[in-house]
């Protein structure tokens, strides 16, 4: 019989490890965020690794997010941040 991925039976893959950029901003924010900190800001991120542009940050967001690391959440637009549409939070 056929296991299913959700059942017991299932083999587990094993997490690879993540890449050395990944593993750099992730642990810049675990750091951030010990002991009651806010999750960094992309641009804090860019600064943090040194990248131009903050697309690069929000690419390596979005690659933990895949991975299970960190996961956007939704938040209601307000009138000090009308465009602001999700924010990031560690799993």
């Amino acid at each position: 019989a056929r296991a299913f991925a959700h059942s017991p039976e299932a083999k587990r893959i094993p997490e690879r490890p993540l890449p050395p950029r990944q593993a750099a901003v992730y642990e810049f924010i675990i750091a951030r965020t010990a002991n009651g900190g806010r999750f960094p800001t992309i641009r804090e991120i860019a600064d943090h690794m040194g990248w131009l542009n903050k697309d690069s940050a929000d690419d390596c967001l979005e690659r933990l997010a895949f991975r299970g690391k960190v996961r956007r959440v939704a938040v209601e637009k307000t009138r000090a941040h009308p465009s602001r549409r999700y924010r990031w939070e560690l799993i």
